[in-house]
């Protein structure tokens, strides 16, 4: 180096510092954003783990086949209401007919279909720790680089000091604020475009068995997405209740679930109410009556496998409609009573606390696409 490209010496004590505040704020960053992702993993790994060692699928077992022959048996009951009005005893002797009869049969179905889910639910599991290495191999890359970092950097500070030589004093300043403001806008482009690459390589790997010819919810799936959707409903309420009294809430949730029942009878019809007919608190339906709802929609009609695949899809589309209708509903009323400002932040502190929810319990992708996508409403401004 010549004695004219020479760096005095507050020069180089200056590039020391830039330096060395660089990599600090720079690791600190990535090891942020690291250790978030290794939280969720860790979250996810361990809830699977407790589920193999405590029993817990058998538990899950327990309660989606008490779940499933409530739903057997408010079928067994609308079907029977078609046909007359019986008399209390009737549908006593059903219900009891119906329990022992599909006992064996739906616990054994519900745990195939428990065991699946888990099943899938470790294979996805593996696939973002997969995508985590690949993120950690190219950051473990992008640190090897950093010489070549500190070579433009240079070079930038030279190039900055020569534009400033009028005053020594000023000139250290107005550098030091220059590139202290350069490196934070530097470090957080980086930062969200790693963030942004990795969520993008994580939504990949969850998507790459998801076929976009899925269109039919099986009977699980659309119990899992009523569940998802109740838990929308939840946190939309307590939310509104920090804002409106419980009374007005009370009033918005009940008014819009009667309105959209309305247009959707074959879906909604007696959700709001349990099987003995009384109402359900603020926000909550009665799955079991709307899957037996859907489920009795097409019972009795002979028609070929292609005609009741296309059956099939139009339900399962009504049946998200309904559900879509019933959450825009609410929001509309919310504006109404509040305003744009108050059901927009609302709407989207419901989403962020539901993905957060959806992710730490590892649903599958079919799952989460249609939810968002079918079920929760569009944000129209």
């Amino acid at each position: 180096m010549t004695e004219e490209n020479k760096l005095t010496e507050e020069e180089e004590q200056l590039l020391k510092e830039f330096e060395e505040e660089r990599r600090r704020r720079k690791k600190q960053l990535e090891d942020e954003v690291h250790q978030e992702l290794k939280d969720v993993l860790a979250e996810q790994v361990k809830d699977v783990m407790e589920k193999e060692i405590t029993g817990g699928i058998e538990v899950q077992v327990q309660k989606e086949v008490e779940m499933a022959m409530n739903i057997e048996i408010e079928k067994a009951i609308s079907i029977e209401e078609m046909k007359k009005k019986i008399e209390d005893e009737i549908r006593r002797k059903i219900e009891q007919e119906t329990r022992e009869r599909l006992q064996k049969e739906i616990e054994e179905k519900i745990r195939k279909e428990v065991e699946e889910r888990e099943k899938q639910r470790k294979v996805e599991v593996i696939k973002k720790i997969q995508a985590l290495s690949l993120y950690e191999e190219e950051l473990r890359k992008q640190r090897e680089n950093e010489e070549k970092e500190k070579e433009q950097l240079i070079k930038k500070i030279k190039e900055i000091e020569k534009n400033l030589q009028e005053s020594l004093e000023q000139k250290e300043k107005e550098l030091r604020d220059r590139l202290k403001e350069e490196l934070r806008k530097e470090l957080e482009e980086e930062r969200q475009k790693k963030k942004e690459a990795l969520l993008q390589k994580l939504s990949a790997s969850i998507h790459s068995n998801v076929s976009n010819t899925e269109k039919i919810l099986n009977h699980n799936e659309k119990i899992i997405i009523l569940q998802l959707f109740e838990e929308s409903q939840h946190v939309l309420a307590n939310l509104l209740s920090t804002r409106l009294n419980k009374k007005d809430v009370e009033s918005i949730f009940s008014k819009t679930l009667n309105v959209v029942a309305d247009n959707y009878p074959e879906i909604l019809r007696r959700s709001m109410y349990d099987k003995n007919g009384k109402p359900l608190p603020i926000g909550l339906l009665n799955i079991s009556r709307i899957i037996a709802n859907v489920e009795l929609i097409n019972i009795g009609e002979n028609k070929s496998l292609e005609e009741s695949k296309i059956a099939e899809e139009k339900i399962t589309l009504r049946f998200l409609e309904a559900l879509k209708t019933l959450f825009s509903e609410r929001l509309s009323s919310i504006e109404k009573i509040t305003n744009f400002e108050i059901k927009n932040k609302l709407f989207f502190d419901v989403m962020n606390q539901m993905k957060k929810s959806i992710m730490k319990k590892g649903y599958s992708a079919k799952i989460t696409e249609m939810f968002f996508n079918q079920v929760f409403p569009d944000n129209k401004t």
